[in-house]
């Protein structure tokens, strides 16, 4: 049972063909392996003479070029739609104002307080108790 079944006959053709093409693959690959290796080996020295690492960039010009990119908006197609807006007085004004709105709409609401048997506004405005249920719901 653990013995492999022996393929059918129309199949050897195909089987010895793909079992010669990937010895073909594998001398090839061995063939640019050690070629790779003889080029390391020649200039073995030479990754000293590299930078360690990139150079750390500060400049805020440096980050929103980044970020442009991480976004695509640098790439070679869409360069054409990118326009760069100029520093003016109005702009810097504009994004002040922006700055100053907020992020959503606040509204302010009030809440009054009417207990049973009160049907005057004067009286209503007069109020100064809470029921239980008004503070549980207000709080």
């Amino acid at each position: 049972l653990n013995e492999a079944r022996a393929p059918r006959p129309e199949f050897e053709q195909y089987i010895t063909k793909t079992q010669n093409s990937l010895m073909e693959q594998k001398d090839s690959d061995d063939i640019v392996i050690c070629k790779d290796l003889k080029v390391k080996e020649k200039f073995k020295g030479y990754h000293q003479c590299l930078p360690s690492s990139p150079p750390n960039i500060e400049s805020p010009l440096h980050h929103c070029r980044l970020l442009l990119n991480q976004i695509g908006l640098l790439a070679y197609d869409r360069r054409v739609t990118f326009s760069m807006v100029e520093d003016s007085p109005r702009f810097q004004r504009s994004l002040n104002l922006l700055d100053k709105n907020p992020g959503r709409e606040m509204l302010k609401i009030g809440m009054i307080y009417v207990r049973e048997g009160q049907d005057n506004q004067s009286i209503i405005l007069r109020n100064e108790s809470k029921s239980d249920i008004y503070n549980e719901f207000v709080n």
